[in-house]
C-alpha cells in the first residue's frame, strides 16, 4: 500500500530542481495539488510551466524543474500557444493589408504622372 501524499516528506524547491523532467506526481505533491487536477491542467494548456502531448491514447508530459519552481513563488502569465498565434496572425495580417494599400496608393500617384 503506498503512503498517504500527507504522509510524505514535503517536496523542496531542491527536489523540484534536481530533475532534468520533473515527474507529475512530484510535481502535484509540490504545489499541494491532486495528481488527477495536474494531469488535466497539463493537457489543457492551463499551467505556464509544462506541456502535454498525446500519441494515440497515451498522453507524455515535460514539466519544466525551474519554470515550476518560480511559478510556486512568483507566478507566471499563462499564454497559450493558440492565443500567441492568433495574436500573431492578427498583426501581421494588419501589416500586409497596411502595405498593400500604401502600393496602391504609390501605383495610383505613378500611374496619374
Amino acid at each position: 500500500m503506498r503512503p498517504k501524499t500527507r504522509d510524505l516528506p514535503a517536496v523542496t524547491d531542491q527536489d523540484i530542481l534536481s530533475c532534468d523532467n520533473v515527474p507529475v506526481e512530484l510535481a502535484a505533491r509540490y504545489l499541494g495539488s491532486s495528481t488527477a487536477t495536474l494531469y488535466e491542467a497539463l493537457q489543457d494548456e492551463r499551467v505556464p510551466f509544462g506541456w502535454a502531448v498525446q500519441r494515440n491514447s497515451n498522453w507524455a508530459y515535460n514539466i519544466s524543474p525551474g519554470a515550476l519552481v518560480r511559478y510556486k513563488r512568483e507566478g507566471l502569465p499563462m499564454y497559450k500557444l493558440k492565443d500567441v498565434s492568433e495574436i500573431i496572425c492578427e498583426d501581421v495580417n494588419r501589416l500586409i493589408d497596411q502595405r498593400m494599400a500604401l502600393v496602391g496608393r504609390l501605383t495610383s500617384a505613378l500611374l496619374e504622372q
